[in-house]
């Protein structure tokens, strides 16, 4: 049940990051990539002027993954804290003395599984609205 709960959520993200990709990203690189040809024709420049030049023409690119890094470490922090509170529901599933029996430790495992798949389930739709945040501080 979890590895289900975390493959539905790898999927989703990356799905919307493809979007990304396809929709922000590669036209930033596009544009990234022409302005550092660009810095090579100058034949006078020195190794340090071309280098400077370069990393000029990169920075949008750098700075919209860091803008998509920051959204996805977001998401994936909200998602990590909800994990600490099912290991506390399996905890607390199981009895406070004494060695549980079985069927109390299976009974505590499907409560801690059934609380990462609401996890998943709560946290899916927010991906679209990370996304959303990241198509408009990138502005495409």
């Amino acid at each position: 049940m979890a590895a289900e709960a975390e493959a539905k959520i790898s999927g989703a993200i990356e799905k919307e990051l493809d979007i990304i990709d396809k929709q922000c990203l590669r036209s930033l690189q596009v544009k990234a990539f022409l302005c550092s040809a660009k810095c090579c024709e100058d034949k006078t420049s020195s190794q340090s002027v071309l280098q400077g030049c370069m990393q000029h023409c990169m920075e949008p690119v750098r700075q919209a993954e860091e803008t998509i890094k920051s959204e996805i470490n977001q998401i994936q922090d909200r998602l990590t804290r909800c994990s600490y509170n099912c290991q506390d529901v399996y905890k607390d599933a199981l009895p406070a003395t004494g060695e549980p029996t079985s069927q109390q430790l299976e009974a505590a495992k499907k409560k801690g599984e059934q609380c990462i798949v609401n996890c998943a389930d709560t946290h899916l739709p927010l991906i679209p609205k990370m996304i959303a945040r990241c198509k408009a501080s990138l502005s495409c």
